[in-house]
């Protein structure tokens, strides 16, 4: 502590002793700004706590012995507060005592854990060091042995060299030899290709006349094929036409005997009257279910089938949207069964076409219709 500035006071020197501070942690020989003010009723023991928390922080307690360091901080937090307070002597002395041995804890336990951090590093580091001389001495010895297998194949290649060259100048000889006779071969076979030649060309006249009569008679067998062919997808086209008037008239007749069925210009309608469906609802009535699953069953037969589900109202306020309901209450009926959904089309047709323009309950309900409309096949 520094002494007063003021005259006329009594100087009273005092030890601070401290054993965990070894100077280790403090370099700093500045003077803190808090040695200004007069420490003389500071308890020593708070001054030793708050440098112990100081130094245990500076030794990393904080990482290395989190529990220890935070009680001292706590502890001396307690002691700082009794001191506050006006606390005995004793009492603050009591908890800073408790709080240096906490941070003199933390301090050590933190300098022996950086300690061994070292220690394993300088171990990792020899370990590293040992690696790689143990490489490089692999190496070297692999360099080594491809160095002498190089000397060896090259002493074995010196001590052949001289019966290679003899061998290669018999080899030549014998090349020339084989050269000479070629020669003579070459001269033969240059007269055979000049003969083939010949005969070649004649071969491409006689190739030529019989290209020219092939493709004469491959037109007229192309024109025969093409009338064939015609006449083969025109008897098709009439089978499938008749099997599909067939199928259509097979249609409507077993239609006929499920609902009530009318002609209409390019082929005909089932009828689905107002009884088939619950009074004044869009839902399907309980009693016809045998009919629509015979209906369902019939349609699912027939998978190429395309239609339309009109949906037919009276002259409601609402009768677009009832009219459509009755007709997706159908749709949704027959798709059940596996017809497809891309087979047919719902619409509605409100109150636009009726069947009747009285006004009696029997007109009425006689509009109130749902009509799959079938187009005759072409």
């Amino acid at each position: 502590n520094l002494a007063p500035t003021s005259k006329n006071v009594e100087v009273k020197v005092t030890e601070i002793f401290f054993t965990g501070d070894s100077g280790r942690y403090y370099t700093d020989s500045t003077i803190p700004t808090m040695a200004e003010r007069d420490y003389n009723k500071t308890p020593m023991e708070l001054l030793q706590a708050r440098r112990a928390v100081q130094i245990a922080k500076l030794a990393d307690g904080e990482r290395y012995a989190p529990n220890d360091f935070n009680s001292a901080v706590r502890s001396l937090e307690e002691a700082e507060a009794a001191f506050r307070r006006g606390a005995s002597v004793h009492e603050v002395g009591r908890v800073a005592r408790e709080s240096i041995s906490l941070a003199v804890r933390a301090r050590d336990i933190s300098e022996e854990r950086a300690l061994a951090a070292e220690r394993r590093a300088e171990i990792a580091r020899r370990d590293d060091e040992v690696r790689r001389a143990t490489e490089t001495a692999s190496d070297l010895n692999s360099r080594l042995s491809d160095t002498e297998a190089r000397l060896r194949a090259s002493e074995i290649a010196r001590t052949n060299v001289e019966e290679q060259l003899g061998r290669a100048l018999r080899e030549s000889a014998d090349a020339r030899a084989e050269n000479r006779s070629l020669k003579s071969e070459n001269d033969r076979l240059r007269d055979d290709v000049e003969r083939l030649t010949r005969d070649l060309a004649e071969a491409r006249n006689q190739v030529a006349s019989l290209q020219s009569q092939f493709s004469s008679a491959n037109t007229k067998l192309v024109e025969t094929s093409s009338r064939v062919e015609a006449m083969e997808r025109a008897e098709r086209d009439r089978r499938d036409a008749e099997a599909k008037a067939r199928a259509f008239s097979d249609l409507q007749s077993s239609l006929a005997r499920i609902v009530a069925v009318k002609p209409t210009s390019n082929g005909f309608a089932a009828v689905l009257p107002d009884s088939f469906f619950v009074t004044n609802q869009k839902s399907l009535a309980l009693k016809v279910k045998s009919r629509m699953d015979a209906l369902g069953q019939t349609l699912a037969a027939h998978p190429d089938l395309l239609f339309i589900i009109e949906g037919h109202s009276d002259s409601r306020a609402t009768a677009e949207d009832f009219a459509f309901g009755r007709a997706q209450s159908v749709a949704d009926y027959i798709a059940a069964y596996g017809v497809p959904r891309a087979n047919f089309k719902v619409e509605s047709r409100g109150s636009t076409a009726p069947v009747s323009t009285g006004r009696s309950v029997a007109a009425k309900a006689a509009n109130r219709r749902v009509e799959i409309i079938f187009v005759a096949p072409h």
